[in-house]
């Protein structure tokens, strides 16, 4: 009986190795939606660099890039678009990456065909022959207050034509797991020196905190916020301490039941800081 040559033995191995499913990392983009403009939020993984139908992802009024992994190149550097057609014939929006609140799709939800993520060359290539979008109009929306089970709550109401100058608004992510491989997440704005506690539909589990930028009123200075966790709607319990922009406040190490949470500046718009929030909720 004739024995197989290394080179068979080799050539064999090939063969079946070539036959094996690729378990090549592609990389995968996380997408964070805002399904209403009261900060109702939904997330989902597509691939990178891939044109990806998106029957399954939910409508949206905005969608921006929340996380990235096992991609060639960093986070801030990925460019998405969203498109009307599962093809990808026809551009819905402006490109859009990790700033909040991203691309706006327009002022009621609405259904994506597809979404494209890749770099800027990437983005080039895929971008060649297709229609240009159509002006997205989306009315101003302001924050209010409401009363609700004797708790004032923070909510968005279109622009009536108010003249005076609104607040600045904090734009919060809440990461919903333990496990770091696991980015659900859900976001809300909170406007400057206001508690808002969370209302019994929208408590969920939450273990930890970042605050992502800020905007309107002018803006207030970045460095000039810092942030606050409660464990009771009335803000009289802080859970751990505040944090500034772009700093992570983790809960304790493990998932956290939130009651309130709220934003200050660290001096001169009456506060004094978050020491100054404690109460508020009251």
């Amino acid at each position: 009986m004739q024995t197989p040559s290394r080179t068979s033995f080799l050539y064999l191995l090939l063969t079946l190795l070539h036959l094996l499913p690729s378990t090549t990392a592609q990389g995968t983009i996380s997408l964070a939606f805002q399904t209403s403009h009261d900060e109702t939020a939904a997330s989902a993984s597509i691939p990178f660099d891939t044109l990806f139908p998106a029957s399954k992802l939910q409508k949206a009024v905005s969608i921006h890039v929340n996380s990235a992994s096992g991609i060639p190149i960093s986070t801030s550097e990925v460019k998405c678009q969203c498109f009307t057609d599962a093809e990808g014939k026809q551009a819905l929006a402006e490109p859009f990456g990790t700033d909040f609140p991203g691309a706006e799709l327009g002022a009621e939800p609405v259904a994506i065909g597809a979404v494209f993520c890749s770099d800027e060359a990437g983005m080039k290539t895929q971008m060649e022959g297709v229609a240009p979008a159509e002006k997205v109009e989306v009315p101003d929306f302001v924050p209010t207050t409401t009363k609700t089970a004797g708790a004032e709550t923070a909510t968005a109401t279109p622009d009536a034509g108010n003249e005076e100058e609104e607040p600045p608004t904090i734009s919060l992510r809440f990461a919903l797991s333990i496990d770091p491989s696991d980015d659900s997440s859900t976001q809300m704005r909170v406007p400057v020196d206001s508690v808002v506690p969370f209302s019994p539909d929208n408590k969920k589990p939450v273990f930890s905190i970042v605050a992502l930028s800020v905007s309107g009123g002018g803006q207030a200075p970045s460095n000039d916020v810092l942030c606050q966790a409660f464990a009771d709607a009335k803000a009289q319990k802080p859970i751990e301490a505040g944090f500034g922009m772009e700093e992570e406040r983790v809960l304790g190490g493990e998932l956290v039941a939130l009651e309130a949470v709220g934003c200050a500046m660290l001096a001169g718009r009456g506060f004094g800081g978050v020491r100054g929030l404690v109460g508020l909720g009251s």
